[in-house]
């Protein structure tokens, strides 16, 4: 009796205590974009560690934009940045494409200060 409820009622509701936590507080990514200091600050989050990388501003790349209006089955807009290391970090909280290519140019206009680039993505 012990065995079976051990088994079929403890063991499932404590897997899914552990998935809930894992998606509640599992591992997340934050990137900050210095221009005052010239940096980029890339925080990796995991339950158990926290990773700071510290990247100069200038090195940071735009690799990729792709927008909704070029790809009809994407619901959103996604930048990648490609780390100096070779690291990439998508961004895909954009809610029109508008916001990513606003969010695109002022990426470039931060990370390549001298240049003036007028083109959207």
């Amino acid at each position: 009796m012990i065995f079976g409820t051990l088994g079929f009622l403890l063991l499932p509701l404590a897997f899914s205590g552990f998935l809930l936590g894992m998606a509640l507080f599992g591992s997340s990514t934050r990137l900050r974009l210095d221009p005052g200091a010239g940096e980029a600050v890339l925080e990796r989050k995991a339950p158990f560690r926290r990773r700071l990388t510290r990247y100069a501003l200038g090195d940071v790349r735009i690799f990729k934009v792709e927008l909704e209006a070029d790809y009809p089955a994407y619901d959103a807009a996604i930048v990648t940045l490609r780390m100096p290391d070779g690291r990439k970090v998508r961004l895909e909280g954009f809610w029109r494409d508008d916001d990513a290519k606003y969010w695109v140019e002022q990426i470039r206009r931060i990370t390549n200060p001298g240049s003036s680039q007028a083109s959207p993505a």
